[in-house]
């Protein structure tokens, strides 16, 4: 009891407000959307970067003549192949950024707002 005898209100958990809150925009329909976007391209990345990765393994092991074909000098196929991975890669990043920039962040402002504004999603 106060001085005044009024009881205190009492003061809400807000750890569990929070984590209610946060269980609601993952299980909403914007953040569902949101994953498929994200899932959408690094699926078929992995699967194709995957692909030209196991492909020059295969070359290294069981194909040992065609790896060791030289095109030009001591440059062989097998150098080629493994420079071409690192602009590969480059180029999927710069990629995924553009994907995700374009694509995802708008719908993450989007759930941000209306989380923060309390707007269930």
């Amino acid at each position: 009891m106060s001085a005044l005898g009024a009881k205190p209100l009492p003061t809400p958990n807000l750890e569990l407000v929070a984590a209610d809150r946060w269980t609601e925009a993952f299980q909403s329909d914007a953040f569902k959307k949101l994953s498929r976007k994200r899932f959408r391209f690094v699926v078929p990345a992995l699967v194709s970067f995957s692909f030209v990765f196991f492909v020059l393994w295969i070359i290294q092991s069981m194909f040992r003549a065609v790896a060791n074909h030289r095109v030009y000098g001591y440059i062989n196929v097998n150098f080629v192949y493994t420079m071409a991975i690192f602009p590969t890669v480059w180029i999927l990043g710069y990629v995924f950024v553009r994907y995700i920039r374009r694509e995802v962040h708008p719908l993450e402002d989007e759930l941000n707002r209306r989380f923060q504004k309390g707007v269930k999603p």
